[in-house]
């Protein structure tokens, strides 16, 4: 009996033939994994796949990945059953966070220091990810500084919004 496993994205499923300008034909959506799965199946391969959560597995990340199964003869592909959940429940824990596992005490590198500078793309991927997972921060903003004044609703003003009027001087 042999089998096999394979992880990968689980965008896999939905790949398919490129038009003329590299883009996904939306018609054919997961043609090219189907056929995939057809060909193994072809060399006598039982198939099942799975998109799985590593977090649900003891992990600290939430990574979602696909797995591809593939076994010949007749026993039976098993999944593993999840032994953690969002909150601990009957038979399983809590999810771990990265929180657990990273060494807080090992000082990271900035990557504005670096000897050999990141490379552009590299950086537009990181600016990407950055504006994906957070909010308003990123945008660029104005601190005003008169008068020592401290209401952050007048302090800190985005630049896409009409100037403030001066804030007047309590003090005066």
């Amino acid at each position: 009996m042999s089998s096999f496993l394979v992880e990968n994205v689980p965008e896999f499923v939905n790949w398919g033939p490129l038009d003329e300008n590299d883009m996904p034909v939306r018609e054919k959506k997961g043609t090219t994994f189907r056929f995939w799965l057809y060909a193994l199946r072809r060399h006598g391969y039982n198939i099942d796949y799975r998109v799985l959560n590593s977090a649900d597995y003891g992990d600290a990340t939430s990574r979602k990945k696909l797995f591809v199964f593939g076994r010949r003869g007749d026993t039976p592909i098993v999944w593993p059953i999840p032994t953690h959940r969002r909150e601990a429940g009957e038979g399983t824990r809590k999810r771990r966070g990265a929180r657990e596992i990273i060494d807080w005490s090992i000082h990271g590198q900035s990557i504005f220091d670096r000897k050999k500078p990141i490379s552009p793309n590299t950086m537009k991927r990181i600016i990407a990810e950055l504006r994906k997972f957070s909010g308003p921060e990123l945008d660029p903003f104005i601190v005003l500084l008169e008068h020592g004044h401290l209401n952050s609703r007048y302090r800190i003003h985005s630049i896409d919004l009409p100037p403030l009027p001066p804030v007047s001087n309590p003090y005066r």
